[in-house]
């Protein structure tokens, strides 16, 4: 079994399969921009919103609001989704798992 320490204390590592159901909220970030409450309230069908970011730079996924990886927009049956090109390092997690 493996154990962890802290504060001069031992004891077994919490295993992360409790966690392994528990639903959390996924979000994938284009870009951005700030608007005007006047332009927004202007919009109609076909208005274009330029956002901050080019066709080509990665999108960026955030889970519970942390952004956790960086990838390609891409169409999947119909659907956008999310090619992941890069996993961000977090490094409070990389500490825990380390010890």
């Amino acid at each position: 079994m493996t154990t962890y320490e802290k504060d001069g204390e031992t004891g077994p590592l919490p295993s992360l399969d409790l966690l392994l159901d528990v639903e959390l909220e996924a979000t994938i970030r284009f870009g951005g921009r700030e608007l005007p409450l006047r332009e927004i309230l202007s919009m109609t069908v076909g208005s274009v919103v330029e956002l901050d970011k080019r066709i080509d730079e990665p999108a960026e996924l955030f889970v519970a609001g942390r952004l956790i990886a960086r990838g390609e927009v891409v169409v999947v049956d119909g659907s956008f989704g999310l090619r992941v090109t890069e996993v961000v390092n977090a490094p409070e997690t990389a500490e825990f798992l380390a010890k």
